[in-house]
């Protein structure tokens, strides 16, 4: 989701993953679409982020898709095999045409860390960059999507209704319903996490600096509720418009299209861009000054595992 990785890009990823879900905090998908939208990130992620095993994750991509989905939906037998032999087409689809892409956008990585020069600015291309390619692959999966939509009956909408109650009403109880100070320290104490995940143990110092940073950041958990049930609603409306008007393949696709670019660009509208806006600031700033006051052996250490996952991503690509 991701808002204080040492690299740029892991970072910005997982801040990415983080914003389009609505939270403040990494959470699982909350519905089909933005599991529909997973299906296509987590191939970006198992490229991007810290896995022991790149290729052992990428290659258990359709697996993960496939109970991703199935929680929300129930998927019966015919969804369950569409489903698992559509994304297994996507990954290799993927494989052969993305990777060395990404390998370069970490490289790009590598060689800003090791300048030492990475400014808000410079994360927020490497952001912007990362969300163009998930939208690029959300796009390659939309003949697919359709597919799967057209095949839902009334009764796994009604299973969505009630995923999506019991979710928000999760969220709610601890994101939204707590005191600020909570709030503040659960975001920061993940922070510190992922800044240890990718530096080594972090010194008193650098906590204070960083938490200062994290709590001056906007706490907006209960204004992004409200727009995920919205959006929420939307999605349901769109299912059942699609199951009761018996929409053909190419009608659904266009509506399908719809909700998609509305979840990559719903930051963008003029009413909510300055929420988002600062939302994402804030999550470029505690990035930037974490990787500031790194010490050259954290630095190092970020450097070896980017490197490590370059050469995993090469041999992946022209793997057969």
């Amino acid at each position: 989701m991701r808002e204080l990785i040492a690299v740029e890009t892991t970072m910005l990823l997982r801040m990415y993953v983080k914003i389009q879900n609505k939270m403040e905090t990494i959470k699982k998908p909350n519905n089909l679409f933005e599991r529909a939208h997973v299906v296509c990130v987590v191939i970006v992620m198992v490229a991007l982020t810290a896995c022991s095993s790149i290729g052992f994750a990428y290659n258990q991509g359709a697996t993960l898709a496939y109970f991703w989905v199935n929680d929300y939906v129930s998927l019966d037998s015919q969804q369950s095999a569409a489903l698992r032999q559509d994304v297994g087409k996507l990954l290799v689809w993927h494989r052969t045409t993305q990777l060395m892409d990404y390998a370069q956008l970490l490289g790009t990585a590598q060689r800003q860390l090791a300048s030492g020069q990475i400014e808000p600015d410079d994360l927020n291309k490497t952001y912007r960059a990362v969300k163009a390619r998930a939208k690029l692959l959300a796009e390659k999966s939309l003949p697919d999507l359709a597919e799967l939509t057209m095949s839902m009956r009334p009764e796994q909408f009604v299973r969505m209704e009630k995923k999506f109650s019991s979710s928000n009403e999760t969220f709610r109880r601890k994101f939204v319903n707590v005191a600020t100070e909570k709030k503040q320290e659960l975001r920061f104490r993940k922070s510190m996490e992922e800044f240890e995940e990718w530096f080594g143990r972090s010194s008193n110092e650098q906590e204070a600096i960083l938490k200062k940073v994290s709590d001056a950041r906007p706490l907006n958990n209960r204004f992004l509720l409200e727009e995920r049930i919205l959006r929420q609603k939307k999605i349901l409306s769109t299912l059942r418009r699609i199951h009761h008007e018996k929409l053909s393949e190419e009608a659904t696709m266009v509506v399908l299209r719809e909700v998609i670019n509305d979840f990559f660009h719903h930051d963008e509208a003029a009413g909510n861009k300055a929420l988002y806006d600062a939302n994402l600031q804030g999550s470029l700033s505690v990035a930037s000054t974490a990787i500031r006051i790194a010490t050259p052996a954290q630095k190092a250490h970020a450097q070896e595992r980017i490197a490590n996952w370059i050469n995993d991503i090469e041999k992946l690509a022209v793997s057969k």
